[in-house]
């Protein structure tokens, strides 16, 4: 497994934002690959009040056997995503065959 820490910001006359994405990336076995992010946000726009927020992101790809004898593997992915404050919830499902 391979952790990971991320610092991004900007700042300008009408907003400023700032984040630190931690998470790690990594493999079970050959076939299996995992990544989780948790993500920390600071945001405000003008003269309104500061948003915070605090988002999970986790991804889930299995690789299967290649369609042809010389070809890459098959790929089936979950990847799931929340906003553990503001309650936004997503998911997609992908699927990649080679030939």
């Amino acid at each position: 497994f391979q952790p990971y820490v991320q610092l991004s910001g900007s700042y300008s006359s009408e907003s400023q934002s700032l984040s630190l994405p931690v998470g790690f990336n990594g493999d079970v076995g050959d076939k299996l690959l995992v990544s989780f992010e948790l993500s920390p946000t600071y945001f405000r726009f003008a003269e309104e009040e500061a948003e915070y927020d605090l988002e999970a992101n986790v991804s889930i790809t299995l690789l299967g056997p290649p369609l042809v004898d010389d070809g890459l593997d098959s790929e089936f992915t979950i990847t799931g995503s929340g906003s553990l404050m503001g309650g936004e919830r997503s998911l997609s499902i992908t699927g990649k065959a080679y030939f």
